[in-house]
């Protein structure tokens, strides 16, 4: 079967017609200026292995940095605000001063 080629604006004003017709198992290719760009086609056809979906807190990475010390009673932003002054600190010798407000 010989894919169907439809134009961007076709393909945005017919988008009902051509999901239906990659429902049924056909191959819609959309093309911009006569340049193929996109293609529509069903799950199926593609024959994606989707993964069962894993808790964050399950994750083996999940607690990793409880421990710190230097973490301890700070939210991230304000650990996140105190590394990136120390590394302005680093880089310029000394706080410019649009950063001394925020010290």
């Amino acid at each position: 079967m010989k894919n169907k080629v439809v134009s961007k604006t076709n393909a945005r004003n017919n988008f009902s017609d051509i999901y239906r017709q990659a429902k049924n198992g056909e191959t819609i290719i959309v093309a911009d200026r006569g340049n193929a760009y996109v293609a529509v086609v069903s799950i199926d056809k593609l024959k994606i292995e989707t993964k069962k979906a894993v808790s964050v807190f399950k994750s083996d990475i999940f607690g990793l940095w409880k421990n710190r010390d230097d973490i301890k009673n700070k939210t991230s932003v304000e650990w996140v605000n105190e590394k990136r002054l120390e590394r302005v600190k680093d880089t310029y010798g000394t706080l410019p001063s649009r950063y001394k407000s925020n010290s």
